[in-house]
């Protein structure tokens, strides 16, 4: 039988060569096969200096006369993937499986400690000034990366994708038990450069891969799917490896923070266990893979959207390391 549970969806539908619009219950018998679990234990210790900060001159340097902050690391990430080749390749976000992500988590809380003793010295004004103008972010994250190249981190890292239909409710067992994954290709670069990509590699044969499509058909108002993963604090929640299937329409086309490629935001309702999940249009075809949502202030607020980025940034990683996407065997058994 194949691996991930493929149902009765056959290879004609995932070519689907006339590019028609699926019904949904097709589209999602067709494409679910292909969605993945991925699960990233990281170990170690990491020595964190501690920093002082100023915002009005924008400096910021390391405290030489007190030691660094020693923290022991353990640390769970999960997030989801999808095939995109038969032989085991599946695609996922570089910050669900790169060791950069804990890096960057132990990094931010230095970084915004220092930054919010600093901004007890600041006059009410010259706090909104800085609030409401770009200096404050670009400021944190100059900050952030002055905390890692100033930290000594040792650190181990295993990723698995999950074993589908598992029974397992605590996240170690879940990764006893599921598929341990290569990672062959990632981009540790994506707090800069967005692009938020990589490729991992498992030794089962035979996937469900799904049919990658185009970017640029998607439009604003055009039907937009997701599947993915509840996040990290429902891992104990029964049916933990279940993927779960949200609709919505591409409600913007935005450009990336360097202009050099675009991202589609959708009204799709996401948890951040969605983070590598596809988004598909309405022939099964991905489109593009969500990132990131709306930042949780503007999720209480109500405004709650998610953003992928565009299928063709994951086929030029697999082009870099020489896979060519290849649509799985459907209904086989």
């Amino acid at each position: 039988m194949v691996l991930f549970g493929v149902h009765w969806a056959n290879r004609a539908l995932a070519q689907n060569e006339a590019s028609q619009a699926l019904p949904q219950e097709v589209l999602v018998n067709l494409v679910k096969p292909s969605v993945v679990r991925i699960a990233e234990h990281v170990t170690g210790t990491a020595k964190i200096p501690s920093i002082k900060v100023d915002v009005r001159s924008g400096l910021v340097a390391v405290l030489p006369d007190e030691p660094p902050i020693e923290i022991a690391v353990d640390e769970y990430l999960t997030g989801s993937g999808f095939v995109v080749h038969p032989d085991g390749y599946i695609a996922t976000n570089a910050h669900v499986v790169s060791p950069e992500t804990v890096k960057l988590m132990l990094a931010s809380e230095s970084a915004l400690s220092a930054l919010f003793e600093n901004a007890l010295l600041l006059s009410d004004e010259e706090m909104q000034q800085f609030l409401q103008s770009d200096e404050e972010e670009d400021f944190s994250k100059t900050v952030t990366k002055y905390v890692i190249e100033h930290s000594v981190f040792e650190l181990e890292h295993r990723v698995v994708v999950l074993k589908p239909g598992s029974d397992k409710r605590r996240i170690a067992g879940l990764l006893d038990e599921g598929y341990p994954a290569e990672t062959v290709y990632v981009n540790s670069a994506f707090a800069d450069d967005e692009r938020d990509i990589a490729l991992l590699k498992i030794t089962e044969p035979d996937l469900p891969a799904v049919a990658l499509g185009r970017s640029e058909h998607f439009s604003v108002g055009k039907r937009s799917f997701i599947f993915g993963f509840p996040a990290t604090a429902e891992l104990n929640r029964a049916r933990a490896s279940e993927a779960t299937f949200t609709q919505g329409v591409v409600s913007a086309i935005k450009s990336s923070t360097r202009g050099d490629f675009n991202i589609f935001q959708t009204d799709a309702k996401v948890s951040e266990g969605s983070s590598g999940g596809p988004l598909i249009d309405d022939t099964g075809r991905v489109a593009g893979m969500v990132t990131f949502q709306t930042d949780e202030f503007n999720r209480v607020t109500g405004d709650n959207f998610a953003f992928a980025l565009p299928i063709e940034m994951v086929i030029q990683a697999m082009e870099e390391v020489r896979i060519t996407p290849q649509v799985g065997r459907y209904g086989a058994l």
